[in-house]
């Protein structure tokens, strides 16, 4: 139904705009048996019999935006004015400000991190060449109690948690590959306390998951420490953590 609707205003210049996005952004096509549609197959039948025991305890979301405002008004539950708000992988800001504007009604601050010129790399798996998220070094417009920090979280968060050395209360790791989720995650230890969320985007059913985000947590973070509450079912899920166990 879906394909013959976009067959049949796929000659309006607009719509065909919008069509491509979703084929070459998205990594969604309108063809029928397409590669894609194999590809994802055995991604997500990985990621359910990886994460099977996990998603009969956890709630599920449909959507990116609907595990966000719950984790945010899941972590605003029980916390300290002491406590700090984290975001890593800001991009155009749209997730920063939904977080801030909750946050602002209690007063609190929210941290950001970001190169705003891309990935360091290719995402290998996906469609985004290391440019993609590229913003050419430009901040996004962001509410007032948001704090950015420009350039790589190599070169920018070892010194704001080691100036700032207070618990994480909630920490939005949403920077796609290995490497930096890696070293925020090996950074933050000491700072996370019982009943601190972490929320990792681009955590699982995908190809190539296993050697992202995921891999990260897994390399730092000991299983017998923390529960996964939330679990996004869809394309590049996302997915909450609460931390139960001191590090």
């Amino acid at each position: 139904m879906i394909k013959k609707i976009f067959e049949t205003l796929i000659y309006n210049s607009l719509t065909k705009r919008i069509a491509d996005y979703y084929r070459n952004t998205l990594q969604i096509d309108f063809q029928k048996n397409h590669l894609l549609n194999e590809i994802y197959k055995q991604t997500s039948n990985e990621t359910y019999e990886y994460f099977k025991s996990n998603l009969s305890t956890s709630l599920h979301f449909l959507t990116r935006r609907k595990i966000r405002e719950y984790s945010i008004s899941k972590v605003l539950e029980n916390y300290s004015n002491e406590d700090l708000f984290i975001e890593c992988g800001v991009f155009e800001g749209e997730s920063i400000n939904l977080f801030a504007k909750e946050l602002k009604k209690k007063n609190i601050i929210i941290h950001g991190f970001d190169s705003f010129e891309g990935f360091d790399d290719n995402w290998k798996g996906s469609s985004l060449a290391k440019n993609f998220f590229n913003k050419d070094g430009q901040l996004p417009k962001v509410l007032s109690n948001v704090r950015l920090y420009k350039g790589r979280v190599q070169d920018t968060f070892k010194s704001f948690i080691e100036k700032n050395n207070k618990k994480i209360k909630f920490l939005h790791l949403d920077m796609d590959l290995y490497e930096p989720t890696n070293y925020v995650l090996k950074n933050i230890k000491k700072n996370l306390d019982i009943n601190s969320y972490i929320l990792m985007d681009d955590f699982s059913n995908y190809p190539g998951w296993k050697n992202g985000p995921f891999k990260a947590l897994e390399e730092n973070i000991p299983k017998d420490t923390y529960e996964i509450e939330g679990f996004g079912i869809f394309r590049s899920s996302s997915v909450l953590i609460r931390i139960n166990k001191l590090v």
